[in-house]
């Protein structure tokens, strides 16, 4: 809970531990930081207690607007330098400089940042725009209009990071670049997700943040004395790129899916926040080697769009209302029951997962509620009826419905 009053004084007491010299250096218990003092004027060190400037962070961190803001490491940093530098500049009581420090870390506007990285295991041809992510061929360098201030960082840019390879970008808003990266690290983590739910081929991977590059996994098999009964090898990841046009085809699935959740999370209702969280579970499921652990992640998917806290007279458990929602909110009345009668098994597999029972979860069992998953998470963000619906207490109304006849209008 953020307490200003607290953060006040935490800050206060980090100052208060500044020193410009300390007897012995190297036995001191506190660190130190070169500061710049301006233009024309010599370096200064200053010393202080990490610990104390640690609980500060800690207590700044409590308020939203500097938690979406700044990473832990650069606040210290900022308010090491900030406080270090008025220390030097001034003997005065810290109150007034902590006061400020504090307002303008509370009301410090965030700036618009791009964040680019590398994409592996797909050919960008031409520049494409899909929700908020665009997807920069290695070829476009030229035309992000990088711009450096001094030709040798522009040549390390271009040579060792860009590298001649395609990229993907995603614009956020943060107060510093560690903090926008660390954004950008969460945006692109759900692309590959959805990548990986909805290019469906075990072949080709698409790594933004982590990626299976290409290599040939062999397997030996011997009997106890050495004869050989069985040999076998699979590729891992992508041998050449996958063509952007093949995988997201104007329309298709993966193509919608990114286009319509692939955005700022403010601007998404609940419900669509929800089905976006189950894309990122359900694609973890596939980089899962574990069949238990990747039904595991499919079955928390699904709870993530249906499960929602209702009437416990009409919706006793959790398996019920997520079996139920998906059969008649996703399923067509003629093969409702026999989805039903599929799902029934999923609840008792992934208790024992779950609380570490004997389970036979077959890579077949993945398959098929990874397949349900893909059916839920299209179904809700196509379907003209769901997909105008905005918070998961108007699914579970409309499944009332549903079973039990529309409500009347009260008087």
């Amino acid at each position: 809970m953020w307490n200003k009053v607290e953060a006040l004084k935490s800050l206060t007491a980090f100052y208060e531990t500044m020193e410009r010299t300390v007897e012995d250096p190297t036995s001191t218990t506190k660190t130190w930081r070169r500061l710049w003092m301006g233009k024309d004027k010599e370096m200064e060190t200053v010393y202080y207690a990490e610990d104390k400037l640690g609980v500060a962070v800690d207590c700044l961190l409590q308020n939203k607007a500097v938690d979406d803001n700044f990473t832990s490491k650069e606040l210290a940093s900022f308010i090491a330098e900030r406080l270090g530098v008025d220390f030097i500049s001034s003997a005065n009581s810290p109150k007034e400089k902590v006061e400020t420090l504090v307002d303008e870390l509370v009301n410090k506007k965030p700036a618009r940042m791009n964040v680019y990285m590398a994409i592996h295991g797909l050919a960008v041809q031409q520049r494409t725009s899909i929700g908020e992510f665009d997807f920069i061929p290695a070829k476009d360098y030229s035309s992000l209009g990088v711009k450096c201030s001094h030709p040798q960082m522009e040549t390390n840019i271009k040579e060792r990071m860009w590298q001649n390879q395609d990229h993907v970008m995603i614009s956020v808003e943060a107060c510093e670049p560690a903090k926008a990266r660390e954004k950008a690290y969460a945006e692109f983590q759900w692309l590959e997700s959805a990548a990986r739910l909805f290019v469906d081929s075990d072949f080709y991977d698409i790594g933004i943040t982590s990626f299976n590059y290409s290599h040939v996994e062999n397997s030996l098999v011997t009997t106890e004395d050495g004869h050989v009964r069985g040999t076998s090898a699979s590729l891992k990841g992508s041998p050449v790129p996958l063509p952007f046009a093949r995988v997201f085809v104007p329309g298709n699935h993966l193509c919608r899916v990114v286009d319509k959740l692939g955005r700022e999370q403010s601007t998404l209702s609940d419900l669509q926040r929800r089905i976006r969280h189950s894309v990122y579970l359900g694609g973890l499921s596939v980089r899962e080697t574990s069949p238990e652990v990747a039904y595991f992640l499919c079955i928390a998917a699904l709870e993530s769009i249906f499960q929602v806290e209702t009437d416990k007279y009409v919706n006793p458990g959790i398996a019920q209302q997520v079996v139920e929602s998906f059969c008649y909110l996703i399923v067509d009345e003629p093969n409702r029951r026999r989805v039903f009668d599929q799902m029934k098994p999923f609840y008792r597999k992934r208790s024992a997962v779950a609380h570490g029972g004997k389970t036979e979860v077959t890579v077949e069992d993945v398959h098929l509620v990874r397949s349900y998953l893909r059916a839920a998470i299209l179904k809700m963000i196509d379907d003209p009826i769901l997909s105008k619906m905005v918070t998961p207490k108007e699914l579970a109304a409309k499944v009332q419905d549903m079973k039990f006849g529309v409500k009347e209008a009260e008087q």
